[in-house]
């Protein structure tokens, strides 16, 4: 039991190593966001089961609309990366960061 107790953890503490590096420091605010675009698809299958209204164009366009709001984030991580990466280049502070 012991030895699944150290696995498990050796996994998890890799788990939250990648987390941070790919995403940085607030990486759990990505995995909440994820978290609810899931519950969010989930709960829409269900409601429409129940409704009895399954449509799978209407499951695409969600899926879609997800994908976009995943795409404007990371355009702003982007822009706020070459913000900053501009204003090293000529001397100016142009992040909104406090290191």
């Amino acid at each position: 039991m012991e030895k699944i107790l150290e696995k498990v953890n050796l996994l998890w503490a890799a788990a939250i190593t990648l987390l941070t590096a790919a995403f940085g420091t607030y990486w759990f605010l990505f995995a909440a966001f994820i978290a609810l675009n899931i519950v969010d698809y989930v709960t829409g299958v269900i409601k429409s089961r129940y409704t009895r209204t399954e449509n799978s164009n209407k499951g695409l366009k969600s899926i879609f609309k997800k994908v976009g709001y995943w795409v404007v984030i990371a355009i702003a991580f982007f822009l706020s990366y070459g913000f900053e990466t501009i204003g090293t280049i000529i001397g100016v502070n142009l992040g909104f960061r406090h290191a």
